[in-house]
């Protein structure tokens, strides 16, 4: 979908997301199998790691989203099964990706964070509110372009509320 503020949003399907929480006291533990089977590091707080195929988010001490291909995420999963509590979130949630010349506009009259460079840049992860949904946006790159997962069930209003923010920047 793009619309005439030059924002486009399109879904992300196919993916797999899988939600990973350290055992008590395995946080270390869980970073290193992580880096050894997965090949990435565990995201600093805020951030997020890896690429399109295979991505982990930051969602709070100890808890991260693993977020990609599907194959990739349920290899990843497996590699981490006795290490980390997993919880399989495919199909529950849907992931779009928001991107345009004025897409810090429009997601700022519909997410209530700082968007600006400086804050928000490529690796960053924030968990917050689009249009009342609870949210997971991350900067996939410098374009800037977006990805945000909510709900699957709030898919039609995620996608609405970005259309008509989209919209509203236009007629500004």
């Amino acid at each position: 979908m793009s619309d005439t503020s030059g924002v486009t949003v399109r879904r992300r399907d196919g993916l797999g997301m899988v939600s990973l929480a350290a055992r008590r006291g395995g946080s270390a533990a869980l970073a290193q199998v992580v880096r050894e089977q997965v090949g990435l590091a565990l995201p600093e707080p805020g951030c997020w790691v890896g690429d399109d195929a295979l991505a982990l988010l930051w969602c709070a001490p100890g808890q991260f989203l693993a977020v990609g291909d599907t194959v990739a995420v349920q290899q990843a999963a497996e590699a981490l099964r006795g290490m980390a509590l997993t919880i399989g979130l495919t199909g529950a949630r849907v992931v779009v990706r928001v991107s345009g010349r004025q897409v810090r506009e429009v997601l700022g009259r519909v997410v209530p964070l700082d968007l600006h460079p400086r804050v928000m840049g490529p690796g960053r992860v924030a968990a917050t509110v689009a249009a009342h949904i609870g949210v997971q946006i991350w900067q996939v790159d410098d374009a800037p372009s977006y990805d945000i997962a909510g709900p699957v069930s709030f898919a039609g209003s995620l996608l609405r509320a970005l259309e008509l923010a989209g919209a509203s920047a236009a007629s500004a």
